[in-house]
C-alpha cells in the first residue's frame, strides 16, 4: 500500500511540474518573442566638461551570420569600442580630451543577451530544461521540508558548505583580457560518464548497509544557453569588477546499485543533480553538486516501511582531464534515503559514498 502511495504522488508531482514547464514556456514566448536587442551604451565624459551617451554598433561583414552578429552585439572587443569613440568624437568634430568612458547598461544588454539565447533553444530542449530545473527546485523543497524536523547534523552542514560554495569560488577571479584565463570546461555542452565505487551505512538491527555503486552521468551545462550560476550572478559582478569562473551543469543519474551487506540485494532509481565546477588549472575541476531523485531497494529493512523511497544528496569531488574531452573524476558524496513521511517507520538510512568515474566531455 505504502509503495502504490509513493508511485501517485511521484506522478502527481510530475504532471504538476510538466504543466508548469510547458505554462512557463507559453509565457516566455509570448513575451519573450519581441524582444529587441539592446546594444552596449557608453557614457563619454570630456575634459570640456560635455557628455555624450553612444550606442556600440558590431561590424556588418560580407561573412558575418546572424549568430557571430549576436555575438558582437552584446560583447564587443576592446578594439571595436575605441574604434566606435574615435567615429564618434571625429563625427560630432569634439576637440577636447575624453576624461572617461562608463558602460552603463550592462543589466540591460545581459538581460537581452539572455532571452536572445531563451529564443534560439530548440522547443523540445527548452521544455526539457525547464521541467528539469523545476523539478529539482521542487524536491528539495519537499526534502527540506520533511528532514527539519529531525535533519541529520552532518547533512545540514554539508548543505550550508554547499550553498556557500558556489559565491565563493564564483567571486575569485578579477577582471583581466588575458586569454590565459579563459574557462577551459565553457568549450563542452555535454558529459556522459560511468561512476562506481562504495557505500556505507548503518541500520538498527541488521548492522552495516554496503552498496557498490553503478552510476550513468548525462550531463547539459547550463553555461551554453545563459543559465549558468556565473550568468545569473553577472550583473552583481560587472558592478563589483571581479569575473566569476566556472560552469554549471544539469545533470540526469541513472543508477544501478548492488546491495552487498546486510543481504545481496538491488538498488535502481534515477536522480537529478545541479553540479557546479571550477577552473582551478586547465585540467583540474573541483566542483560540488547536489539534488535528489526516487529510488526502489529490493532490500527490507526495519527503518523503511516502502521499498520506493526519496534521496536527496550532496556531495563534492575534483575531475582531471586526462586529455581534451576525456577526465576521471573521484567523489565524496552524501545520501539521505526516506519516503518523505508518506508511510511509518520512516528512520531514514544514511549513507557516506566514495565514487570514482570516466567521463566523455563534448
Amino acid at each position: 500500500m505504502g509503495n502504490n502511495r509513493i508511485k501517485r504522488v511521484v506522478a502527481k508531482e510530475a504532471l504538476i511540474i510538466l504543466g508548469l514547464s510547458c505554462v512557463l514556456y507559453i509565457l516566455s514566448h509570448f513575451f519573450l518573442q519581441n524582444v529587441p536587442i539592446v546594444l552596449p551604451r557608453y557614457r563619454l565624459e570630456f575634459a570640456n566638461g560635455q557628455a555624450h551617451t553612444i550606442n556600440i554598433m558590431p561590424e556588418i561583414r560580407n561573412d558575418s551570420n546572424y549568430q557571430k552578429l549576436l555575438k558582437e552585439a552584446y560583447d564587443p572587443s576592446v578594439k571595436l569600442i575605441d574604434k566606435r569613440i574615435k567615429e564618434f568624437v571625429r563625427q560630432e568634430n569634439i576637440k577636447s580630451a575624453l576624461k572617461k568612458s562608463d558602460y552603463v547598461n550592462s543589466r540591460q544588454v545581459y538581460l537581452s543577451k539572455l532571452y536572445s539565447r531563451i529564443l534560439s533553444v530548440t522547443f523540445i530542449l527548452k521544455l526539457a530544461i525547464i521541467y528539469l530545473v523545476l523539478l529539482l527546485a521542487r524536491f528539495i523543497f519537499w526534502a527540506l521540508r520533511v528532514l527539519k524536523k529531525g535533519i541529520d547534523k552532518k547533512y545540514l552542514i554539508s548543505l550550508i558548505l554547499f550553498f556557500l560554495a558556489l559565491p565563493l569560488t564564483a567571486y575569485a577571479e578579477t577582471i583581466s583580457d588575458n586569454p590565459s584565463e579563459k574557462e577551459m570546461g565553457l568549450e563542452y555542452t555535454k558529459e556522459i560518464g560511468v561512476f562506481t565505487g562504495y557505500a556505507k551505512g548503518k541500520l538498527d538491527e541488521k548492522g552495516s548497509y554496503r552498496i557498490i555503486p553503478g552510476i550513468v552521468r548525462l550531463g547539459f551545462n547550463l553555461n551554453s544557453i545563459g543559465f549558468g550560476f556565473t550568468d545569473l550572478i553577472k550583473p552583481i559582478t560587472d558592478k563589483l569588477k571581479v569575473r566569476p569562473k566556472g560552469f554549471t551543469e544539469l545533470i540526469l543519474e541513472p543508477f544501478i546499485n548492488t546491495v552487498i551487506k546486510p543481504d545481496d540485494n538491488l538498488e535502481a532509481g534515477c536522480a537529478i543533480l545541479l553540479k557546479y565546477a571550477y577552473p582551478a588549472t586547465k585540467k583540474l575541476y573541483p566542483y560540488v553538486l547536489g539534488g535528489g531523485g526516487v529510488l526502489y531497494m529490493s532490500q527490507h529493512t526495519r527503518e523503511q516501511s516502502t521499498q520506493y523511497n526519496f534521496v536527496p544528496q550532496i556531495g563534492a569531488g575534483v575531475t582531471y582531464f586526462i586529455r581534451k574531452g576525456l577526465a576521471l573524476n573521484a567523489e565524496y558524496r552524501y545520501r539521505h534515503l526516506s519516503n518523505a513521511g508518506l508511510e511509518h517507520p520512516n528512520k531514514g538510512i544514511n549513507v557516506n559514498m566514495i565514487l570514482i568515474g570516466l567521463s566523455l566531455f563534448y
